[in-house]
């Protein structure tokens, strides 16, 4: 082929094919997808999975075992418990990505500007970082939602301006590496803006750690979000929430071992799934591998 008919087309084609067969000879990352799918769709569909609403009553006598006509057994408000695992999923998940999603935003943005204009602007924010890191993960988050109150939305600020301080310092550490490229400095030359050489030079060289980082961020917030919910500042009753069944079923673990078990398992299975994707896209979309 001529070189003048080389596309840019053809020039990443190798590497997308190197992604994929890496991606599919991935076993952790795809058993990890897997689990990520099965939860997403409970948290979607939960409807096509139960029987039961989540706050029907069913039985005033209250807790009982599991039987054949309730798979997991009745809470101690006779609820189904099989039921509230399966409709806990969406709490735990969506207060996750949008603990993720905020913390992606600020702190990303935050590393960008600060790595790239450097200087005291770069100084005060790494002295903002510093003082959150300095604070336990959840004595802060307690402190924050002692103040503001016991909620869905109070939490995914909480658990994102938790995290935002570690994509805030990889976006920084990043942006200080490939600011001094060639590339950038090119694009420097032929008069691009500061805001376009962010957008469109550096942001997309550092994406890479970023979404291997928010990946392992998923499962974090997800613990993080439990722990809160297990001391009752995360989501509110009646709300179904993995976290709060295990706080609910604490004293009644001798009576049904699964009101607790269930969530559990959930909570264990999912911040599993999300440490083996990010694991496997750190292994599959390194650039050194792909070579």
């Amino acid at each position: 082929m001529d070189k003048k008919e080389i596309t840019k087309e053809d020039t990443y084609k190798p590497v997308k094919y190197k992604i994929l067969k890496r991606v599919l000879h991935h076993r952790t990352l795809l058993l990890g997808i897997f689990i990520l799918l099965v939860a997403i769709f409970a948290a979607l569909f939960p409807q096509v999975i139960c029987s039961y609403d989540p706050l029907d009553i069913l039985d005033t006598q209250g807790i009982r075992s599991p039987s054949s006509q309730y798979l997991l057994g009745l809470d101690n408000l006779g609820r189904d418990i099989f039921s509230r695992t399966i409709y806990g999923a969406r709490a735990s998940i969506l207060v996750a990505l949008g603990a993720v999603s905020v913390a992606l935003i600020i702190g990303v943005t935050l590393g960008l500007i600060s790595g790239y204009v450097g200087g005291w602007f770069d100084n005060l924010i790494c002295r903002l970082l510093d003082s959150i890191l300095a604070f336990p993960i959840l004595l802060f988050a307690i402190m924050i939602l002692a103040f503001l109150g016991g909620s869905a939305t109070n939490l995914v600020f909480t658990i994102g301006l938790i995290y935002m301080p570690y994509f805030a310092r990889l976006a920084r550490g990043s942006t200080l590496s490939v600011k001094k490229r060639e590339f950038v400095e090119a694009s420097k030359a032929i008069g691009s803006s500061n805001l376009r050489i962010i957008l469109r030079t550096i942001f997309p060289n550092i994406l890479v750690p970023i979404t291997v980082q928010a990946s392992i961020a998923l499962g974090v917030s997800m613990l993080v979000e439990a722990n809160l919910s297990f001391l009752g500042l995360g989501v509110q009753p009646p709300t179904p929430s993995w976290g709060r069944m295990i706080l609910e079923s604490a004293i009644y673990i001798r009576v049904n071992p699964w009101y607790m078990l269930a969530p559990g398992i959930c909570i264990f299975l999912t911040i599993l799934a999300f440490n083996l994707v990010g694991d496997g896209l750190r292994d599959v979309i390194d650039p050194k591998l792909l070579l």
